[in-house]
């Protein structure tokens, strides 16, 4: 669905075909096979300013060996010389900066993909000419497991699951709230959120600005209906900002927003003084559920929207692990707001290397605690994209730098684990910008 969304915003013709008959199921390994046709496909998209991208499937007899399923992905984009096509699956190799300046990426995508064919046994080849495009052939071994052969792709079947609950624009009308959130990303999707169902949102970016917001509007009571509380924010985090809070006096309902959800870190923010809960990334019918109860019950002034049908707390969408980011759960996470995504994938670009030079500043400097609340920061944002293998080795990097028996030597190699993992979930992310570039502009380029 991503690439279909990506092609169709470039006004791009994606489409694929059988030539010929081909096995109905083969024995491999359908995630790597997966994420060598993502980069594949993805590549030609992206560097395809007009014209159409194909995805051709065939079966290539073989007399001495297993036939080859061949997976042929064709473009028409600004195409490669002989001298390019040399250097093309070296790693972090490109013909010139215009690439990067223009499309970004590390040009490892290629590179990884050949690898992963050649762990199948199979391969990846391109054959190109400038200005014409390029067609990237993978094949593999056709191991049959049922000897069936079919000669038409099968249909898209309908989605037929139940709707996702949509969250009325009226459900938070009049609700003034102070979203304290240290992420850029989750800023954005969860404030815009929260605009979307009606409510006024004032926005801070860590404990201490959350506290100068109450400040600025003690005039008036209540100076917020609800507080959105992140717990882990610089400066001052949200724990010690609703400590600060209460000891002023505030009485209104802080709702602590955090990724950890274990027993232990409820019961710590209720001991803090927040009146309820939330985990990240946010079940966004359940947000405002907890919002309206809170609201009702702090301010009588909620009542005139009690007519409202109620939402109900729907269950948080598992990512599927056959790729790191999960774009189907990205755009839950947006509400099915696709021109939402685009910005906070926008987002996520420009603050996520941010995050990964002040986390490496962090560990020069030997701050521990400073390097674990950047992890958290990072395991928020992957999570907004459903990217598991981002989200777990952040987390497992946040858990290790408060252990006070961790060996130096294993927190090296977690840390250096994550921050590779990064940089290649925010090539992703990157790469999924779509680039709508004339063929001018693409002509000094080279197709990573």
């Amino acid at each position: 669905n991503m690439l279909h969304m990506r092609a169709a915003h470039k006004h791009l013709e994606l489409s694929y075909r059988f030539a010929g008959p081909v096995p109905e199921t083969i024995e491999t390994d359908p995630t790597r096979l997966k994420q060598i046709l993502l980069n594949l496909v993805g590549n030609a998209i992206k560097f395809t300013s007009q014209g159409r991208v194909e995805i051709a499937l065939s079966l290539e007899p073989k007399d001495d060996r297993p036939d080859l399923l061949r997976f042929d992905v064709t473009d028409t984009g600004i195409g490669m010389t002989e001298d390019q096509l040399q250097r093309l699956f070296e790693p972090f190799t490109q013909a010139d900066c215009s690439t990067t300046r223009q499309f970004g990426g590390t040009g490892l995508g290629l590179t990884i993909s050949r690898q992963l064919a050649r762990l199948l046994g199979g391969d990846v080849t391109v054959t190109s000419e400038p200005g014409h495009g390029s067609c990237f052939t993978v094949t593999l071994p056709a191991t049959l497991s049922d000897g069936l052969l079919i000669s038409t792709p099968p249909q898209r079947q309908p989605n037929t699951s139940a709707p996702r609950e949509k969250v009325s624009g009226e459900a938070l009308r009049g609700c003034e709230i102070l979203l304290a959130e240290d992420s850029p990303d989750n800023r954005l999707l969860i404030g815009r959120f929260l605009e979307k169902c009606g409510a006024a949102v004032t926005y801070a970016n860590h404990g201490q600005e959350a506290l100068d917001r109450v400040r600025a509007v003690k005039h008036r009571a209540p100076q917020f209906d609800v507080i959105l509380m992140d717990m882990q924010m610089p400066h001052l985090d949200g724990m010690e900002a609703t400590r600060e809070l209460r000891r002023r006096h505030y009485r209104g309902p802080i709702i602590a927003l955090t990724a950890n959800a274990m027993r232990q870190d409820v019961v710590d923010c209720l001991g803090a003084g927040c009146d309820a809960h939330s985990a990240k990334p946010i079940d966004r019918p359940g947000l405002v559920h907890l919002i309206r109860e809170h609201w009702r019950t702090n301010d009588s002034s909620a009542a005139a929207s009690s007519s409202e049908p109620m939402v109900k707390p729907r269950s948080r969408p598992i990512a599927d692990g056959s790729s790191d980011v999960n774009w189907t759960v990205a755009l839950a996470r947006c509400g099915d707001d696709a021109e939402l995504l685009e910005e906070v994938k926008e987002a996520v670009v420009q603050s996520t290397p941010e995050l990964l030079e002040e986390l490496a500043r962090y560990w020069t400097a030997e701050d521990l605690v400073g390097a674990g609340r950047i992890a958290h920061t990072l395991k928020s944002s992957a999570d907004n994209f459903g990217a598991r293998r981002a989200t777990e080795l952040a987390r497992e990097l946040e858990t290790a730098l408060k252990q006070p028996d961790v060996s130096f030597q294993s927190l090296q190699d977690l840390f250096e684990r994550t921050v590779r993992r990064f940089e290649i979930f925010v090539d992703e992310v990157r790469d999924s910008l779509a680039a709508d570039v004339t063929a001018d502009q693409a002509s000094s380029a080279l197709h990573p």
